[in-house]
C-alpha cells in the first residue's frame, strides 16, 4: 500500500531495508536539519496565525486542515529538499521565482498538498488497481496521483541540475548534503553524477533505482506532510475543546518566551528554548497515545515466535505476518488508566503507566509548588525504546506511535522540534478557538474526533476540517 511510487525504507525489509535506511536517515537526522526544522516553522506559523487572527476580526474562517498541511509540507520541503514550494502567502508579497522553489508556477492543476492528500487517502485504489485503468475507473484520483507524480519529477530533475552545477563549480556549500541530493547521487541511473561515496545494499548494490528514488521522495513528503500535521490538527482540536489544558500551555510558553527575552533573545532558539517546553511535549504525547497517528503497524515473524497470552503458549509460524492494532493499546485500562481521559501530566511522572487523572490526591510530583501549571520535573520522561525499567519510562509496547526496535520512527526528533515550534509561536499572545463556540457545536465536534476517522487508510484524520481563529490573551 505504501509502494504507489516505489519501494522505500518504509516498505521494505530485511537487507533491502537497511539500504535503503542507510542512504536515506542520515540526512534528516542531527542538530543542523533539526535547527531548520525550527527556524523555518517559526516563520510559517508566524505567517498562519495572521490568517486565523483575522478570523478572529470577522473575516471568512479559515480551514485548520489547509492552514497546517501547508506548513508541515513546507517544513519538509525546506528541511528535507532545501527547497520550497510555490503557496499563496498571507503577507501581500508574492514568492520569488528561484532555484529554491518548486514547481514552475502556474504549471499544475493542483496543489502539491491537494495532490498528497488525495493519493493519500485513495491509496487502496493503487493496491487493488493498475495506474492506468485508475485513470480510467476514478479520474480525479489518477489526476492526483499524475499531479504528484509530475512534482517529485519535477524536483528530481532540479535537484540534478543542481548537483551538476555544484560539480561543475567545485562547490561545496553543502557537503553534508540533504534527502533529496542522498537519494539522487544514490540513484544508478544518472550518469554524470558523482556519488559521494558508496553504500553498500543487498548483493552489493551501492545505488537506489529509479523507482526507488521516487518511492523514498514519496514516503517523506508522506511523512512530513501527513504524520505530524495529522498530530498537529488534532492537538489543535484538543486545545480546543479543554480551556484548562490550553491553559496549562500557554503559560508554559508565555515562561519560556518571558526568560528568552530576559536573556536578550527576541525570537526563541533551538538550543536554548526547546529543551524548557516540559508540558508542551508531554501534551503532544497524550495527544499521540489518545488518537494514535498512524493506524497499522504490520510485522513479519522471521522465525517461529513463542507468545503466552493468559498462561497459555501460543506459536506464531515463521513468515506470519501480524497487524499491531495500536489504539487497543494506546487504550487498554491495564496500561494507561482512565485511558479516554487527556492528561498531558501522565508524561511527567516516573511512571506514565500507573498514573490515574481522576485521583487528585495522588503524590506524582508533577507540578510546581510557585506554579501549579508549571512542571517540576526537570525533563519529561519520554518513551522510549531502549529503556523498560519501572520507574523510568513507559512499559516497552504500550505506547506505539513511534514504533519500537529497529524499525522506530526515525523521524521523531524532526516531528517533536516541529510540533514544539509550531505551538510556541502560535500560541505567544494568542488562544485557539473555535469558530462556533456553542455548547451544542463543541460536543459534537469532540463526539466526532473521538467517534470517527478521516477516511485515510493509512493514518488517523481528524473526521472534520474544523474552522478556528485566535484571540488575543
Amino acid at each position: 500500500m505504501l509502494e504507489p511510487f516505489g519501494p522505500n525504507v518504509v516498505s521494505t525489509d530485511g537487507d533491502l531495508w537497511k539500504f535503503h535506511l542507510r542512504v536515506t536517515v542520515p540526512p534528516l537526522q542531527g542538530d543542523v536539519v533539526h535547527r531548520t526544522v525550527w527556524t523555518e516553522t517559526l516563520h510559517r506559523s508566524e505567517i498562519l496565525a495572521t490568517r486565523w487572527i483575522g478570523a478572529a476580526a470577522g473575516k471568512a474562517a479559515p480551514s485548520l486542515r489547509d492552514g497546517v498541511y501547508d506548513l508541515t509540507v513546507n517544513v519538509m520541503s525546506v528541511a528535507g529538499f532545501e527547497k520550497q514550494y510555490h503557496q499563496q502567502l498571507e503577507t501581500g508579497k508574492k514568492e520569488k521565482e528561484d532555484s529554491t522553489y518548486f514547481p514552475p508556477l502556474g504549471h499544475h492543476r493542483l496543489s502539491l498538498v491537494e495532490s498528497l492528500f488525495r493519493v493519500v487517502t485513495n491509496l487502496p485504489i493503487f493496491v487493488l488497481f493498475p495506474a492506468w485503468l485508475v485513470r480510467f475507473c476514478a479520474h480525479t484520483v489518477y489526476t492526483a496521483y499524475s499531479e504528484l507524480n509530475q512534482y517529485m519529477d519535477e524536483l528530481l530533475a532540479q535537484e540534478k541540475a543542481d548537483i551538476r552545477a555544484r560539480q561543475g563549480t567545485n562547490n561545496t556549500t553543502r557537503a553534508k548534503g540533504n534527502l533529496l541530493t542522498a537519494v539522487v547521487e544514490s540513484n544508478n541511473q544518472q550518469p554524470g553524477l558523482k556519488t559521494s561515496g558508496p553504500v553498500s545494499g543487498p548483493g552489493g548494490r551501492t545505488q537506489l533505482t529509479d523507482v526507488e528514488v521516487k518511492g523514498n521522495v514519496f514516503m517523506f513528503l508522506l511523512a512530513g506532510y501527513d504524520t505530524t500535521a495529522n498530530t498537529i490538527l488534532f492537538s489543535a482540536i484538543i486545545l480546543s475543546l479543554n480551556p484548562p489544558i490550553q491553559d496549562a500551555v500557554i503559560s508554559e510558553i508565555q515562561q519560556v518566551h518571558r526568560e528568552a527575552v530576559a536573556a536578550g533573545r527576541s525570537d526563541l532558539s533551538y538550543d536554548e528554548d526547546l529543551p524548557k517546553f516540559r508540558y508542551l511535549l508531554a501534551f503532544m504525547y497524550e495527544v499521540m497515545r489518545v488518537f494514535p497517528i498512524v493506524i497499522p503497524i504490520t510485522r513479519l515473524a522471521v522465525t517461529d515466535q513463542d507468545l503466552v497470552v493468559d498462561g497459555t503458549k501460543h506459536t506464531l509460524p515463521a513468515q506470519t505476518l501480524t497487524i499491531v492494532n495500536n489504539t487497543a493499546i494506546h487504550h487498554d485500562e491495564a496500561n494507561w488508566p482512565h485511558p479516554h481521559i487527556i492528561e498531558p501530566r501522565r508524561w511527567l511522572t516516573t511512571n506514565p503507566n500507573t498514573f490515574d487523572p481522576t485521583n487528585n490526591t495522588t503524590t506524582t510530583n508533577t507540578t510546581s509548588p510557585d506554579d501549579p501549571q508549571q512542571p517540576a520535573e526537570t525533563t519529561i520522561h519520554q518513551p522510549t525504546v531502549t529503556s523498560a525499567r519501572p520507574g523510568t519510562t513507559h512499559r516497552r509496547g504500550t505506547f506505539m506511535t513511534f514504533n519500537e526496535g529497529p524499525r522506530a520512527c526515525p523521524g521523531r526528533r524532526f516531528a517533536q522540534v516541529e510540533f514544539v515550534a509550531f505551538f510556541s509561536q502560535l500560541l505567544r499572545d494568542h488562544r485557539l478557538g473555535l469558530v462556533d463556540e456553542s455548547t451544542t457545536a463543541r460536543e459534537n465536534l469532540e463526539r466526532q474526533v473521538r467517534l470517527l476517522g478521516g477516511g485515510s487508510p493509512v493514518t488517523l484524520v481528524p473526521p472534520v476540517d474544523v474552522k478556528v481563529c485566535l484571540w488575543a490573551v
